[in-house]
């Protein structure tokens, strides 16, 4: 099933059990109004199943630590939300120059939306975060799922009458992205939205991950360490890949409630340790007003990666088939 070292498969999913248990502790504490404490078991949970997830993809568990309360830095939530736009926009394209039956103009305009809503969203600091009204925060956490908006979906139904015809062309859309012709306007229509061709598009996101990961955890640069972090790097891109062809945002929104609950974890536990302390943890915050839809979403995610060995990633450390 794995190459991946079965010990640090079961570390995960020891992680992931304790998630759990977090999450449905900090929902108690959340209906007995205890809203600093709810939060805090709210992070600290979003913290395990991202842990958890970086496991699954390769990562060595004691690694981990050296990136603390913040598993996933801002520039790797970055490239893995650039990403996943990058893909559902260049799966968009194929299918269009393909069948010609989505709208181009569209589908460059939602890229674009998209692209700048997620640029404001990474820049955002701390102090943006842990104020952020309960209006942004639910119009983050909607983010990922607007990636597979209804009106200008790459997946549906209406593209090709012939459904059998349809889903053999989905399962060669690499294939189909390379012919003569539909590259070169794919590679047209990226430079309009991200000012590069796709391939230097995606390179770019890889070296982001691969960079921040290597400068966190300034191991010797040796052969085998650089091939564990390519590795890395490659089972992420293969999972978000994977993720967007069955319209799944699951793991964009685990980083996502990664992103805007990981502020709050030194804050809902120390008075005066900066913007926030525990008594501000009411009615009012943002935070505290969405903590019901977090925790609904941050489940979901927490459940799917549980059921990792039922994921489709085929590279040099996993290889999860559901058969």
């Amino acid at each position: 099933m794995v190459e991946n070292n079965k010990g640090n498969l079961e570390f995960a999913e020891k992680l992931l059990e304790i998630a759990e248990k977090d999450l449905g502790a900090s929902k108690i504490l959340y209906h007995k109004e205890e809203y600093p404490q709810a939060v805090y078991l709210l992070q600290q949970s979003a913290e395990k199943a991202i842990k958890a997830y970086f496991v699954i993809m390769g990562f060595e568990p004691e690694d981990l630590w050296k990136f603390s309360h913040t598993p996933v830095n801002t520039n790797i939530i970055k490239s893995i939300h650039l990403l996943f736009l990058g893909h559902t926009l260049h799966n968009q394209l194929t299918l269009h120059y393909k069948f010609h039956v989505l709208d181009i103009s569209q589908i460059l305009k939602t890229a674009k939306d998209k692209y700048e809503l997620e640029e404001k969203v990474m820049n955002l600091d701390k102090s943006d975060i842990l104020q952020m009204k309960k209006e942004k925060i639910l119009f983050h956490l909607q983010f990922p799922f607007d990636a597979f908006d209804e009106n200008n979906d790459y997946t549906n139904g209406e593209i090709l009458k012939d459904g059998d015809k349809y889903l053999r062309d989905w399962r060669s859309i690499k294939k189909i992205a390379e012919e003569e012709g539909i590259k070169e306007n794919i590679d047209k229509q990226f430079f309009k939205i991200y000012g590069k061709k796709s391939k230097d598009y995606f390179d770019d996101c890889y070296i982001r991950i691969y960079n921040k990961v290597n400068q966190k955890i300034k191991e010797p640069q040796q052969e085998q360490y650089m091939k564990f972090i390519g590795n890395f790097c490659e089972n992420i891109i293969e999972n978000i890949k994977w993720s967007i062809k069955i319209r799944n945002p699951k793991p964009a929104i685990l980083t996502n409630i990664s992103l805007l609950t990981g502020p709050h974890e030194s804050c809902t536990r120390y008075p005066a340790s900066g913007i926030l302390e525990p008594s501000d943890y009411k009615r009012g915050l943002g935070i505290v007003d969405e903590y019901l839809k977090i925790h609904e979403r941050l489940d979901v995610c927490v459940k799917f990666i549980k059921n990792y060995k039922t994921w489709h990633l085929d590279s040099k450390l996993n290889t999860f088939k559901n058969e």
